[in-house]
């Protein structure tokens, strides 16, 4: 006579799955904080192409801004008018221009900005890498993603220093007139160094837009007329 045993059934969750190891259960987390992050930069360039696009419509080419042409949705981009043929960094990579095209750039640049002021606009990331030049050496300003109106606050940071970037608005100050100056002056440094002919007036245009306290810097206005005074 045989006699069965019966076999302990194997004890399991109530899904149906065993419980997870230590590793899974790491490896879920770093998903799911991978995914978080994924939306969290989906939506900053949703917000950065918006606030773009807004910026360029009030700015209607001022500067040599490119013109807002549309939004495509995927992949999410902006259609706009092309300007400049190359940027001021590539140019000063060449380095091939004379004495008097680079005053003519940085007086160009000026112009530029005191345009955009007129309109209202801090552009807030003023650097080499955002100024366009056509061949006849017009500048133009491009990438707007993080500009205000004037005492907006752009969204910078702490540890968020750039050498371009006025102090005050590092900590979420706001955003002033003055504080494109400040990235102006740092844009003009460069330009100084490529000079074969440098010029200490020059160089005190450049140290009166650096200076910490906003309210001591040159404003646009003053800058633009004492660099004409140097052609």
């Amino acid at each position: 006579m045989r006699i069965k045993v019966a076999q302990a059934k194997r004890v399991r969750p109530v899904w149906g799955r065993n419980p997870l190891t230590d590793a899974a259960k790491h490896l879920q987390k770093v998903r799911r904080q991978a995914h978080l992050e994924e939306r969290q930069r989906a939506n900053f360039q949703r917000e950065l192409c918006g606030n773009e696009f807004a910026a360029l419509t009030v700015m209607n080419g001022a500067g040599g801004a490119p013109l807002p042409l549309a939004i495509c949705r995927r992949p999410l981009s902006i259609v706009m008018t092309k300007a400049g043929s190359r940027s001021l960094f590539e140019a000063l990579v060449d380095s091939s221009f004379t004495e008097n095209q680079w005053l003519q750039i940085a007086i160009n640049l000026c112009r530029a900005v005191e345009e955009m002021q007129n309109k209202g606009m801090v552009h807030n990331d003023l650097k080499n890498d955002n100024v366009t030049l056509d061949d006849d050496l017009k500048v133009h300003l491009i990438d707007f993603g993080l500009a205000t109106l004037e005492n907006e606050t752009c969204g910078y940071g702490e540890g968020s220093a750039k050498d371009w970037i006025a102090p005050e608005i590092m900590g979420c100050g706001a955003s002033t007139f003055a504080s494109d100056i400040y990235s102006v002056g740092q844009i003009l440094q460069e330009i100084y160094y490529e000079m074969p002919v440098t010029s200490d007036k020059f160089e005190s245009i450049i140290q009166g837009t650096r200076y910490e306290d906003p309210d001591d810097r040159l404003n646009i206005q003053e800058v633009l007329q004492m660099m004409e005074m140097l052609i």
